[in-house]
Protein backbone atom coordinates (compact mmCIF):
# COMPACT_ATOMS: atom_id res chain seq x y z
CA UNK A 1 0.00 0.00 0.00
CA UNK A 2 1.37 3.40 -1.01
CA UNK A 3 1.40 5.88 1.87
CA UNK A 4 2.71 9.33 2.76
CA UNK A 5 3.27 11.00 6.11
CA UNK A 6 2.12 14.47 7.08
CA UNK A 7 3.54 15.95 10.29
CA UNK A 8 3.04 19.37 11.86
CA UNK A 9 4.13 21.40 14.87
CA UNK A 10 2.80 24.83 15.76
CA UNK A 11 6.01 26.68 16.53
CA UNK A 12 8.74 27.54 14.00
CA UNK A 13 11.31 27.54 16.82
CA UNK A 14 13.93 24.82 17.23
CA UNK A 15 12.28 23.66 20.45
CA UNK A 16 9.58 21.91 18.43
CA UNK A 17 10.17 19.49 15.59
CA UNK A 18 8.35 16.72 13.77
CA UNK A 19 10.93 13.97 14.27
CA UNK A 20 8.91 11.99 16.82
CA UNK A 21 5.78 12.07 14.68
CA UNK A 22 7.68 10.85 11.61
CA UNK A 23 9.50 8.11 13.54
CA UNK A 24 6.30 6.73 15.12
CA UNK A 25 4.38 6.79 11.83
CA UNK A 26 7.28 5.18 9.95
CA UNK A 27 7.30 2.30 12.44
CA UNK A 28 3.53 1.93 12.02
CA UNK A 29 3.92 1.85 8.24
CA UNK A 30 6.58 -0.87 8.44
CA UNK A 31 4.41 -3.05 10.67
CA UNK A 32 1.42 -2.50 8.37
CA UNK A 33 3.38 -3.31 5.17
CA UNK A 34 2.98 0.22 3.82
CA UNK A 35 5.46 1.85 1.48
CA UNK A 36 6.23 5.44 2.48
CA UNK A 37 6.58 7.39 -0.75
CA UNK A 38 7.17 10.83 0.78
CA UNK A 39 7.16 12.75 4.06
CA UNK A 40 5.67 16.23 4.43
CA UNK A 41 6.60 18.36 7.45
CA UNK A 42 5.16 21.71 8.37
CA UNK A 43 5.78 24.28 11.10
CA UNK A 44 2.64 26.35 11.28
CA UNK A 45 -0.18 27.09 13.72
CA UNK A 46 -3.14 24.72 13.68
CA UNK A 47 -5.42 27.75 13.57
CA UNK A 48 -4.12 28.82 10.14
CA UNK A 49 -6.75 28.48 7.43
CA UNK A 50 -6.26 25.61 5.00
CA UNK A 51 -5.62 27.82 1.97
CA UNK A 52 -2.54 29.30 3.69
CA UNK A 53 -1.02 25.94 4.66
CA UNK A 54 1.19 25.41 1.65
CA UNK A 55 2.77 22.14 2.80
CA UNK A 56 -0.60 20.58 3.58
CA UNK A 57 -1.90 21.63 0.16
CA UNK A 58 1.22 20.15 -1.46
CA UNK A 59 0.66 16.94 0.51
CA UNK A 60 -2.93 16.56 -0.66
CA UNK A 61 -2.06 17.36 -4.27
CA UNK A 62 0.74 14.78 -4.20
CA UNK A 63 -1.58 12.16 -2.70
CA UNK A 64 -4.05 12.68 -5.53
CA UNK A 65 -1.58 12.91 -8.43
CA UNK A 66 0.52 9.93 -7.30
CA UNK A 67 -2.49 7.76 -6.44
CA UNK A 68 -1.52 7.46 -2.78
CA UNK A 69 -3.83 5.13 -0.90
CA UNK A 70 -3.44 6.49 2.64
CA UNK A 71 -2.04 9.55 4.43
CA UNK A 72 -0.68 9.02 7.94
CA UNK A 73 -1.09 11.57 10.76
CA UNK A 74 0.13 11.33 14.35
CA UNK A 75 -3.23 12.66 15.59
CA UNK A 76 -6.34 14.40 14.34
CA UNK A 77 -5.25 17.81 15.67
CA UNK A 78 -2.37 17.77 13.12
CA UNK A 79 -5.07 18.61 10.58
CA UNK A 80 -5.83 21.74 12.60
CA UNK A 81 -7.61 23.08 15.65
CA UNK A 82 -10.62 24.56 13.93
CA UNK A 83 -13.51 22.16 13.46
CA UNK A 84 -14.68 23.68 10.17
CA UNK A 85 -11.19 23.53 8.65
CA UNK A 86 -10.77 19.92 9.77
CA UNK A 87 -14.13 18.91 8.32
CA UNK A 88 -13.18 20.54 5.02
CA UNK A 89 -10.08 18.33 4.73
CA UNK A 90 -11.96 15.22 5.83
CA UNK A 91 -14.48 15.85 3.05
CA UNK A 92 -11.60 16.15 0.57
CA UNK A 93 -10.31 12.73 1.60
CA UNK A 94 -13.78 11.20 1.30
CA UNK A 95 -14.47 12.79 -2.10
CA UNK A 96 -11.14 11.59 -3.49
CA UNK A 97 -11.40 8.11 -1.95
CA UNK A 98 -8.04 8.54 -0.22
CA UNK A 99 -7.77 7.05 3.26
CA UNK A 100 -6.34 8.77 6.34
CA UNK A 101 -5.01 7.24 9.54
CA UNK A 102 -4.71 9.05 12.89
CA UNK A 103 -2.32 7.21 15.19
CA UNK A 104 -3.17 8.70 18.57
CA UNK A 105 -6.89 8.05 18.11
CA UNK A 106 -6.26 4.68 16.38
CA UNK A 107 -8.74 5.89 13.77
CA UNK A 108 -8.92 5.07 10.05
CA UNK A 109 -11.13 7.34 7.98
CA UNK A 110 -12.49 5.04 5.26
CA UNK A 111 -13.98 1.58 5.77
CA UNK A 112 -13.43 -1.44 3.53
CA UNK A 113 -15.98 -0.08 1.04
CA UNK A 114 -14.08 3.19 0.72
CA UNK A 115 -16.73 5.18 2.57
CA UNK A 116 -16.73 7.21 5.78
CA UNK A 117 -18.91 5.41 8.31
CA UNK A 118 -21.48 7.63 10.09
CA UNK A 119 -19.96 6.77 13.48
CA UNK A 120 -16.52 7.84 12.21
CA UNK A 121 -17.94 11.17 11.04
CA UNK A 122 -19.45 11.81 14.46
CA UNK A 123 -16.24 10.80 16.26
CA UNK A 124 -14.08 13.07 14.10
CA UNK A 125 -16.44 16.01 14.66
CA UNK A 126 -16.32 15.46 18.43
CA UNK A 127 -12.52 15.16 18.51
CA UNK A 128 -12.10 18.25 16.32
CA UNK A 129 -14.40 20.20 18.63
CA UNK A 130 -12.38 19.07 21.66
CA UNK A 131 -9.17 20.29 19.96
CA UNK A 132 -10.77 23.66 19.22
CA UNK A 133 -12.05 24.02 22.79
CA UNK A 134 -8.59 23.12 24.12
CA UNK A 135 -7.07 25.82 21.90
CA UNK A 136 -9.63 28.38 23.09
CA UNK A 137 -9.02 27.44 26.74
CA UNK A 138 -5.26 27.87 26.36
CA UNK A 139 -5.81 31.27 24.75
CA UNK A 140 -8.18 32.27 27.57
CA UNK A 141 -5.72 31.22 30.29
CA UNK A 142 -2.87 33.11 28.63
CA UNK A 143 -4.93 36.29 28.31
CA UNK A 144 -6.19 35.91 31.88
CA UNK A 145 -2.62 35.50 33.14
CA UNK A 146 -1.51 38.61 31.28
CA UNK A 147 -4.35 40.65 32.76
CA UNK A 148 -3.54 39.48 36.31
CA UNK A 149 0.12 40.31 35.78
CA UNK A 150 -0.74 43.79 34.51
CA UNK A 151 -3.03 44.26 37.52
CA UNK A 152 -0.08 43.57 39.81
CA UNK A 153 2.01 46.13 37.97
CA UNK A 154 4.14 43.61 36.11
CA UNK A 155 5.25 44.96 32.75
CA UNK A 156 4.67 42.69 29.78
CA UNK A 157 6.76 42.38 26.62
CA UNK A 158 10.36 43.39 26.09
CA UNK A 159 12.38 44.89 28.90
CA UNK A 160 13.28 48.56 28.68
CA UNK A 161 16.31 49.10 26.52
CA UNK A 162 16.01 45.74 24.76
CA UNK A 163 14.60 47.11 21.50
CA UNK A 164 16.91 46.30 18.63
CA UNK A 165 18.01 48.99 16.20
CA UNK A 166 17.12 48.75 12.50
CA UNK A 167 20.75 47.99 11.69
CA UNK A 168 20.83 45.09 14.17
CA UNK A 169 17.61 43.65 12.74
CA UNK A 170 18.99 43.82 9.20
CA UNK A 171 22.06 41.90 10.30
CA UNK A 172 20.04 39.41 12.35
CA UNK A 173 17.25 38.66 9.83
CA UNK A 174 18.70 39.15 6.31
CA UNK A 175 16.84 36.19 4.81
CA UNK A 176 13.45 37.25 6.16
CA UNK A 177 13.90 40.85 5.09
CA UNK A 178 14.90 39.74 1.59
CA UNK A 179 11.79 37.55 1.33
CA UNK A 180 9.59 40.40 2.58
CA UNK A 181 10.93 42.61 -0.18
CA UNK A 182 9.91 39.89 -2.65
CA UNK A 183 6.36 39.91 -1.21
CA UNK A 184 6.42 36.36 0.16
CA UNK A 185 3.64 35.44 2.58
CA UNK A 186 4.69 35.88 6.20
CA UNK A 187 4.00 32.25 7.15
CA UNK A 188 6.17 31.12 4.21
CA UNK A 189 8.93 33.49 5.28
CA UNK A 190 9.02 31.92 8.75
CA UNK A 191 9.21 28.42 7.27
CA UNK A 192 11.89 29.27 4.69
CA UNK A 193 14.04 31.39 7.00
CA UNK A 194 13.86 28.81 9.80
CA UNK A 195 14.86 26.02 7.43
CA UNK A 196 17.94 28.06 6.53
CA UNK A 197 18.93 28.55 10.18
CA UNK A 198 17.49 31.99 10.81
CA UNK A 199 15.65 32.01 14.15
CA UNK A 200 12.50 34.05 13.65
CA UNK A 201 8.83 33.99 14.62
CA UNK A 202 5.69 35.22 12.90
CA UNK A 203 5.31 38.26 15.24
CA UNK A 204 8.90 39.26 14.43
CA UNK A 205 8.21 39.01 10.69
CA UNK A 206 5.18 41.26 11.17
CA UNK A 207 7.39 43.83 12.90
CA UNK A 208 10.02 43.57 10.18
CA UNK A 209 7.40 44.20 7.53
CA UNK A 210 6.95 47.72 8.87
CA UNK A 211 10.64 48.37 8.22
CA UNK A 212 10.57 47.35 4.57
CA UNK A 213 7.12 48.69 3.62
Amino acid sequence: MKAIIYSRVSSPSERQNTERQILDLTKYAEISNMEIKKVFSEKISGTTINTERNILIECLEYAKSEEIEIVLFSELSRLGRNILQVQEIIKWFADNKINAYFQKEQLTLLNDEGEVAPTTTILIACLAMVAQIERDNIKFRLNSGRQRAKGKGIKMGRKNGSTETIEVKKEKYPISINLLKKNYKMVDIVAIATSKGEKISLPTVKRLKKLVS
